[in-house]
């Protein structure tokens, strides 16, 4: 497979050519550059997402196999914080194998998703301390349900 199958508008304006500019590198240096810098990568990655919470000590530990590394193994952050915080940008991107459920939520979107679905589990008498299961694809509905639990 050589074909193309998407390329963006104006290259300089995606996140990769941002990021590569935030860390000092071309953008078609930055995978490279990923790969022999891994720990300044992923610190860099968090510092440029804007991640709230603390990021820890160490932000990456290599294992016997690159699979068994471990990435912010001391890191604190707070997932529904981070997905619900203000702002109008997109805070998921949703991809199914066929592709019938794709779609994005912005964090205004995803905001009024979780007021109502945590407003339908108090209705039902779901309250702190209880415990709420699941079994759902990885779609954004499970995200919203995951933070109105």
């Amino acid at each position: 497979m050589s074909e193309v199958l998407w390329s963006p508008p104006d290259p300089a304006s995606t996140n990769w050519s941002r990021f590569a500019g935030f860390v000092g590198v071309a953008a078609d240096q930055l995978h490279p550059w990923s790969v022999d810098n891994v720990e300044d990568f992923w610190s860099a990655l968090w510092d440029f997402a804007g991640v709230v919470g603390h990021k820890g000590d160490r932000v990456f530990v290599p294992g016997e196999h690159f699979w068994q590394a471990r990435f912010f193994p001391d890191a604190k952050l707070n997932v529904a914080e981070n997905l619900l915080r203000d702002g109008a940008e997109v805070a998921l991107i949703c991809r199914g194998e066929d592709r019938a459920c794709d779609r994005e939520l912005t964090r205004t979107q995803l905001r009024a998703l979780v007021a109502k679905a945590a407003a339908a589990m108090r209705d039902l008498g779901i309250g702190p301390g209880d415990r709420v299961a699941a079994w759902l694809p990885n779609i954004g509905e499970t995200y919203v349900v995951m933070l109105a639990a």
